[in-house]
């Protein structure tokens, strides 16, 4: 009788044993998934942020700008920004990188100053202010440079994750 139950006690450690094994790696699984996801959906953020920046230079702008519309690519632009930055800003305070968190919060002010000095330069370009474009296009190209910069270390704080 006792090899019986040796048997059956064996059996049931080799079936627990068994199903911890497969409960392990299914949890490893899971984990690749959502660290996967969680990856993507940053690199989709920043993606974001990248077509933003490149959509903004003002020669680009001035392409479909007159100062009869200007007013309402104005209001695009802006309303643009506030989504990006909504998704900067939930970035910057839960992904669990903290390199990626911190990239993404020193990226908010540089991308709005960069939203309003690519406007600058199109109002006086367009006449819409008085102003020195000289001053105006230097400016836009140095917060364009800090903004580059910081778009390329967000992508690589990513790709480190």
């Amino acid at each position: 009788m006792s090899a019986e139950w040796a048997d059956a006690v064996r059996t049931l450690i080799v079936a627990i044993g068994g199903g911890l094994a497969v409960a392990w790696y299914q949890a490893r699984g899971h984990e690749r998934a959502y660290l996967f996801r969680r990856r993507e959906q940053a690199a989709g953020v920043a993606a974001s942020t990248i077509q933003f920046y490149y959509d903004l230079p003002p020669g680009l702008l001035l392409e479909t700008t007159t100062s009869d519309n200007y007013a309402q690519l104005s209001s695009e632009v802006r309303r643009r920004l506030a989504a990006i930055r909504a998704e900067l800003w939930a970035l910057s305070v839960s992904y669990p990188a903290k390199d990626v968190r911190k990239v993404a919060r020193s990226l908010l002010s540089p991308l709005a100053g960069y939203v309003g000095d690519s406007l600058m330069v199109v109002r006086v370009q367009l006449r819409l202010v008085d102003g020195d474009e000289a001053a105006a296009v230097m400016t836009f190209e140095r917060r364009s440079e800090e903004v580059s910069d910081t778009l390329g270390e967000l992508m690589k704080a990513i790709e480190r994750d």
